[in-house]
């Protein structure tokens, strides 16, 4: 699940964002905040995991909708 979410935040805004952390542990916990913003908290959300898209969706008032920078860096490279 954790690499799902990552995947999420870095596949649309790698060039932008400074930090993604995803803090999974014991009883449950797993968290995840991006440039020190907290965007998911499974104990303040009562449910296990994100939908997929969630985290994206919360994120793209702070970082806009998502890049097109993967596309530009494989034109470049043939």
């Amino acid at each position: 699940m954790a690499v799902r979410v990552a995947t999420e935040i870095l596949e649309r805004w790698a060039p932008v964002v400074i930090g993604v952390d995803l803090v999974t542990a014991g009883k449950g916990t797993f968290r995840v905040t991006a440039d020190d913003r907290l965007v998911y908290d499974r104990a303040a959300e009562g449910r296990r995991f994100p939908d997929p898209g969630e985290v994206a969706g919360r994120l793209e008032g702070d970082f806009g909708p998502p890049l097109t920078w993967r596309k530009a860096a494989e034109s470049r490279s043939h």
